[in-house]
């Protein structure tokens, strides 16, 4: 609660303020990977001499990119040699290809959920209320319906998006917290799809305060249809819990707001320069600084995007703004 806390105060950040947080941020993970890494010292051979070389995010450019192969090939030397950072194992959901294995410490993964539920409080969510998710494993999800230990911990419903049938989606509104659901959460073809059964049943929960999609590109014709049959908005999010990237609209539903606490986006265009203009589309690129356990930096997300906005939004958030992703090709968590 305290991190989200300060997220939200920080919504007014002018991109000065930003942009100086990111760079100190870069400056103290670049230090860290040379002297804990042992992966980097070898990879950034040849293009850097000092890790003082790199202090802000034009620099970046000096630095070879990181694959997912690379990733999977060099697991041992990715991770930290600092006896004192405790991490545990994390994994992406591998949706669109092989899952990466990766390790994550408590405070990283406390600023991953802080980032959730901020983008979540702007489809009228609030830390607590009860959410239902439908999808998969990029989203938590297993084969199955039922719930674990930290889903009731955290007032979490889960329904499979594998295989939903009429009967499965009659059990589930036929459940006491189906009209207690304030927010749904997940892929939009899975929503989209439940929401049809709904129409059979010609039932909606009725305390639905928003709809929130992520870990596919959501189709127009999805978002609208969802909208129309459960009556609320549909906000469209983005997220790459590996390389510390997380993205989600506002209620204008204009544009993605990329927060800032974890990592740092460049978009390169096809001669691996940085993208600085609005709607050109490039490779997303992130650079994790929040995770000392293992930062991945100037990480290959196999996404394809372009900045939206730079300028403050209707609601008075000031982060940037991508636009919904271009096309998705990597593993996505969220």
């Amino acid at each position: 609660v305290g991190l989200y806390r300060l997220m939200k105060a920080r919504t007014a950040w002018t991109p000065d303020q930003i942009r100086a947080y990111q760079e100190k941020k870069l400056r103290d993970v670049i230090a860290y990977c040379w002297q804990h890494i042992p992966f980097y010292r070898e990879h950034w051979r040849g293009h850097i001499d000092d890790p003082r070389e790199i202090n802000t995010i034009a620099d970046l450019h000096k630095l070879p990119l990181l694959t997912k192969d690379q990733v999977r090939e060099h697991l041992d030397t990715l991770m930290t040699t600092d006896p004192k950072v405790k991490s545990t194992e994390a994994r992406t959901g591998g949706s669109t290809g092989k899952p990466i294995i990766f390790r994550m410490t408590y405070h990283d993964e406390q600023l991953a959920w802080a980032h959730m539920y901020v983008g979540w409080s702007w489809a009228g969510y609030r830390i607590g209320d009860p959410f239902l998710i439908v999808g998969g494993e990029s989203v938590g999800i297993g084969l199955g319906d039922k719930r674990t230990l930290a889903d009731k911990v955290m007032n979490r419903w889960v329904t499979s998006g594998s295989n939903l049938t009429l009967e499965r989606t009659r059990a589930l509104t036929q459940q006491p917290h189906f009209h207690q659901i304030r927010l749904i959460y997940g892929y939009p073809n899975s929503i989209k799809e439940l929401c049809e059964y709904l129409v059979q049943l010609n039932v909606r929960p009725r305390s639905l305060q928003g709809v929130i999609c992520t870990a596919e590109v959501m189709l127009p014709e999805v978002r609208q249809r969802i909208q129309e049959v459960l009556g609320v908005k549909v906000l469209d999010q983005y997220g790459l819990n590996d390389g510390g990237l997380h993205a989600c609209e506002g209620p204008e539903q204009d544009g993605l707001h990329l927060s800032f606490h974890r990592g740092i986006l460049e978009i390169l265009g096809d001669d691996d320069q940085q993208i600085h203009s609005l709607k050109t589309t490039g490779r997303a690129v992130a650079t994790l600084f929040s995770n000392p356990a293992m930062p991945f930096i100037r990480y290959e997300t196999g996404d394809r995007v372009h900045w939206h906005s730079f300028e403050p939004s209707a609601s008075g958030v000031h982060w940037p703004r991508i636009g919904p992703v271009d096309g998705r090709t990597g593993d996505v968590l969220h």
